[in-house]
């Protein structure tokens, strides 16, 4: 199953969105950026996997995070 959360957003670069889940990391500003950080070491404990891209939606662009759950 998969979990996935998408906000209207501008397009962002594969460069840029790698950075979005380094640990302190944030496009919010200073003392931010855990969240994915966190959302990393649960997809790691359940070998889970994290996909952030960007997404055509009735045409706007759309920044979706989605984790995939495998179930055996």
């Amino acid at each position: 199953f998969s979990i996935e959360i998408a906000n209207k957003s501008r397009k962002y670069k594969n460069n840029e969105i790698e950075k979005f889940s380094l640990d302190g990391y944030s496009t919010k500003g200073e003392n931010r950026g855990i969240g994915l950080t966190r959302a990393k070491e649960i997809i790691k404990k359940y070998k889970a996997e994290l996909l952030i891209e960007n997404i055509s939606y009735n045409t706007e662009n759309f920044l979706r995070f989605k984790i995939i759950f495998f179930i055996k």
